[in-house]
């Protein structure tokens, strides 16, 4: 069965993408639509102090923020007895608790909680939800005077999220983080590189909040160093980086020979069963009838119930994102709904659902949802969310026919 929850799923991606971009209103938005469901859970009622901690912290209360911080990790730090937490909730949390303390001037504190919290995650082996902790405490190192540390914690964090195909706020975050210390330390060249990559990932924001946090880095360029960043206009182009745009042409040479579009289905199954190890997979394509079963691997067919679970999951996740915020990147989009649930059969077997959808022009496209069988389906991949986006692209109806990897338009 399905939990009314899951739907949800997109508000904490939605208040994350609003706190990184300093969108005050989004927040707000963000914290009306939690309301009600603080009734239903624990967890729910502690994203809802998270979105006030960030709410207060965005609009320059940084005592009240503090403490609604502090609030929030006593809600959801793990437990010594044991009792269940939401530790992604805590790991936010910490994060925007350093960041404030740093923006106190309480820098000792800020690195001591930081340190200590950042190990506590890696022995419960959480990684990937710590990197918003690993940002606050490079600036807190940076602010004490510790450059080396603090550059070599942020340049580790953006290698691993460059080796998980990450783009958008989350990365575009780290380098804004590495260019302010560069600021401080007086590091001219590094604060031309990481300007440029901070300017690249966040060009989509020109004329938003995100393009006033672009702004306030530019002063402090000028301020610190009397450097002229560039303007977010010198990046608005639809090319996507490298690693993107190599995915994307891979994608379109295996697709572009298939002669219709269930020979084309079945090779972009292939892929991303392959890419995931799973070898058993089930692709629904959105179409005038509906939500159809398109392409299948290793399986004679659906077992009982997966078809359903599929057309639901895909009409109310699809229903339920239609005003995410357009800072979210293809990668973003395609990677919330990687995993989020799955579905059980009689067997016993799990499998697990990935929205097909990208971005196009900024804005959310849905192309359908492929179920992946196993608990591979459920691991990391290693094309990823950006995989996942240029499929998505390649298998939207309004790109067919594609023609060649010059003519294909990116993800």
């Amino acid at each position: 069965t399905l939990d009314p929850q899951m739907f949800n799923a997109t508000l904490p991606l939605e208040l994350s993408a609003h706190a990184l971009s300093g969108d005050l209103s989004g927040v707000q938005h963000v914290m009306a639509r939690m309301e009600p469901l603080t009734r239903r859970s624990y967890a729910w009622r502690a994203y809802a102090e998270l979105a006030h901690a960030q709410f207060q912290q965005l609009r320059g209360d940084l005592e009240a923020a503090r403490a609604s911080f502090e609030r929030c990790i006593g809600m959801a730090a793990p437990d010594p007895g044991g009792q269940q937490r939401p530790l992604f909730v805590w790991l936010a949390a910490a994060g925007g608790y350093v960041e404030t303390l740093v923006a106190l001037g309480r820098h000792d504190e800020a690195r001591a909680y930081g340190e200590r919290t950042l190990a506590a995650s890696r022995a419960l082996g959480i990684g990937l939800a710590s990197h918003d902790l690993c940002r606050a405490l490079a600036l807190a190192e940076a602010k004490l005077g510790a450059f080396a540390p603090a550059i070599a914690r942020l340049e580790a964090l953006i290698e691993q999220q460059q080796a998980y195909a990450t783009q958008g706020l989350s990365l575009g975050a780290s380098y804004e983080a590495r260019a302010r210390i560069a600021i401080w330390q007086g590091d001219d060249e590094a604060l031309e590189r990481y300007g440029n990559l901070t300017a690249r990932e966040y060009r989509h924001g020109r004329g938003s909040a995100l393009g006033a946090r672009w702004e306030r880095l530019m002063a402090e360029a000028r301020r610190g160093m009397n450097r002229e960043l560039p303007n977010l206009t010198d990046f608005d182009t639809t090319r996507t980086g490298t690693r993107d745009a190599t995915t994307t042409d891979r994608i379109v040479r295996t697709l572009q020979g298939a002669s219709s579009a269930a020979e084309r289905a079945e090779r972009a199954l292939r892929i991303l069963c392959e890419d995931r190890s799973a070898k058993t997979g089930y692709l629904y394509l959105a179409g005038d009838a509906g939500l159809t079963l398109s392409a299948l691997r290793g399986s004679d067919g659906p077992p009982e119930g997966l078809s359903k679970y599929a057309r639901e999951y895909f009409e109310q996740t699809a229903a339920g994102n239609g005003d995410s915020t357009q800072a979210l990147t293809a990668t973003q989009m395609a990677s919330a709904w990687t995993a989020q649930a799955f579905f059980r059969d009689t067997a016993g077997v799990e499998h697990h659902a990935v929205l097909m959808t990208f971005l196009d022009e900024r804005e959310a496209r849905y192309v359908g949802v492929a179920v992946l069988a196993g608990d591979a389906a459920s691991r990391d991949p290693q094309g990823g969310a950006a995989l996942v986006a240029a499929l998505s692209a390649q298998l939207d109806p309004v790109r067919r026919p594609v023609l060649s990897p010059s003519a294909a338009r990116p993800a």
